[in-house]
């Protein structure tokens, strides 16, 4: 019989350096680890794009550990030495009667188990690998985890990151809401921070709550940039709408006209008009152009109380808001009446929201039910010198109008969001959250069916948002991990969690792509916003 040459084992530098460098960011040392990236000119090895999985040199350091107290041992009797293996310290064999936990004496069992299932012609690798595996305690497997390589942090608020925008014109822009009672600009670049540091350098900052006014809380609840990127709107617990603009750095508007904190703003496409939603029984649609313009005011008070109706645009002229009685009216600017009413839900509708296309409309609620609503255009009339809807065109009837009911949900519904539109331009995927942690569903709202329910957070999640091609699904929850799925298997091709701030902060509040696709904005519990690059999913 020929003889089989082993094959030759290769360790080169960019390796180790690969390995080192990986072992640094893991350990928070961002700064030591850019430097040694640097004198080891690792960027230009193809070994510095690779992706490790945390605490890859540490497992091939306990390893070889195990290698070598099996080759020091392997002629002894198993049972005899209890004296640990060190990476540095010298191994002296020390006896003891008590019971053997060294590699060999684990080993042993399973190599006398293989010699005799070999002699019945089986083969028992794949055990002996589960053997070994589970030796080595670890944290539970979490599949194509981000590496911190490539992620930059960003550092200016002072309690927890609550929402989150990136401007759909101006991509390098970036707004974060706190519970600081400010809301911030970023200007994410090159210049922004290498990847694996923290960044300091805000490009402006909005205060909310004036220094001498004491207010129990000051949540930055809600924000939405204006479509052309040049306005940034946001809702605060002060009562107070804010404009701020991008041209000219600075805040532009303070609207006041609520009572109370107000939860929504909303730009018209046009960016000409903004509609805002307090707790204090009103929406109020804002003429952007002139300070403190209100062209009209909506009653939506309830007599169960407080009640936070959402609003949604489906045109430069017509929006659609939940109102009590679990109702979606729908309005236009010039007038008061209304002029659609979409009705079918039995309790209290949380969240709606209108696809990019405005031909649907779904509408989640406390009746765990999720509807799919087709809006078919309005019937107008003159009358009075106004815009009033035709005679029986308001509609009103149960589920009139209404394409599917959804059902799966064991509890309330608390949001949902379209996916953008499909390569064929279709846009009918929709994903679902109920408001206490519990499955989370991705439907095709144009059959009615169901296509994945996702079950991997262990804590509620309020996280969602899309790619811009649609190609990927990322979910974040208060267990503080974040999972990006593929809309074409419904698996997870990544995953993330802080691990440089403090472990008893961990949740994560809201997340956003960027409108290039090039990068995922995490809102922190730790008052930092995360900035992940994740241009790799793009190849």
């Amino acid at each position: 019989m020929a003889f089989q040459q082993r094959p030759e084992i290769k360790i080169s530098a960019d390796e180790i350096n690969a390995l080192i460098h990986s072992y640094m960011l893991d350990s928070g040392f961002a700064h030591s680890a850019f430097t040694f990236r640097n004198e080891t000119n690792l960027g230009r090895s193809p070994l510095g794009k690779m992706t490790f999985r945390r605490g890859q040199l540490t497992e091939l350091l306990v390893k070889s550990l195990l290698y070598i107290e099996v080759e020091t041992h392997w002629k002894k009797q198993p049972g005899s030495c209890n004296e640990p293996f060190t990476l540095l310290g010298a191994h002296n064999c020390k006896y003891s009667e008590e019971k053997d936990t060294t590699a060999l004496a684990i080993a042993l069992p399973g190599l006398k188990e293989e010699q005799k299932h070999k002699s019945n012609g089986k083969d028992t690798a794949d055990e002996d690998m589960k053997m070994f595996d589970n030796s080595l305690p670890s944290e539970p497997s979490r599949i194509h985890e981000i590496p911190i390589s490539r992620q930059i942090l960003l550092v200016g608020h002072q309690e927890e990151v609550f929402c989150t925008s990136w401007n759909p014109s101006f991509h390098d822009l970036l707004a974060t809401g706190s519970k600081d009672g400010t809301a911030k600009i970023w200007r994410v670049d090159a210049e922004s921070g290498n990847p694996g540091s923290k960044s300091s350098r805000p490009f402006d900052s909005v205060k909310h709550i004036e220094d001498n006014v004491n207010y129990d809380a000051h949540d930055i609840g809600c924000l939405d940039w204006s479509r052309d990127g040049n306005f940034l709107a946001t809702a605060s617990s002060d009562d107070v709408v804010r404009i701020w603009s991008r041209s000219s750095q600075a805040l532009l508007h303070s609207f006041r006209g609520h009572t109370d904190t107000v939860g929504t703003v909303r730009f018209s496409p046009s960016g000409t008009h903004l509609l805002s939603s307090s707790f204090d029984g009103f929406i109020i649609l804002w003429e952007i152009r002139s300070e403190n313009r209100i062209v009209r005011k909506y009653e939506h008070k309830s007599a169960e109380g407080e009640n936070l109706p959402d609003i949604a645009w489906i045109n430069d002229t017509t929006f659609a808001c939940s109102w009590p009685g679990a109702l979606i009216h729908v309005f236009v600017t010039t007038s008061p009446a209304i002029f659609r009413t979409y009705r079918g839900h039995t309790q209290d509708i949380n969240l709606i929201r209108v696809t990019l296309d405005r031909k649907l409309l779904a509408s989640v609620s406390d009746d765990k039910t999720v509807r799919i609503w087709k809006f078919e255009p309005l019937r107008l009339m003159w009358k009075s010198g106004e815009v009033w809807p035709s005679e029986g065109s308001v509609g009103g009837e149960v589920d009139q109008g209404c394409l599917h009911v959804l059902q799966g949900h064991g509890r309330s519904v608390a949001t949902c969001k379209w996916a953008p539109p499909l390569e064929d331009g279709t846009e009918n995927i929709l994903i679902t959250l109920e408001d206490d942690k519990g499955p989370i569903r991705l439907w095709d709202a144009k059959e009615g069916t169901c296509l994945k329910t996702f079950t991997d957070h262990t804590l509620t999640c309020y996280g969602v948002t899309f790619s811009p091609d649609a190609r990927f699904l990322a979910l974040a929850g208060l267990d503080g991990w974040l999972y990006i799925y593929s809309l074409k298997t419904h698996e997870i091709v990544r995953s993330w969690t802080e691990r440089t701030e403090r472990k008893n902060k961990r949740a994560i509040y809201e997340i956003d792509w960027s409108k290039d696709g090039n990068r995922l904005a995490v809102c922190l519990q730790t008052g930092t916003v995360a900035i992940l690059d994740v241009t790799d999913l793009k190849q």
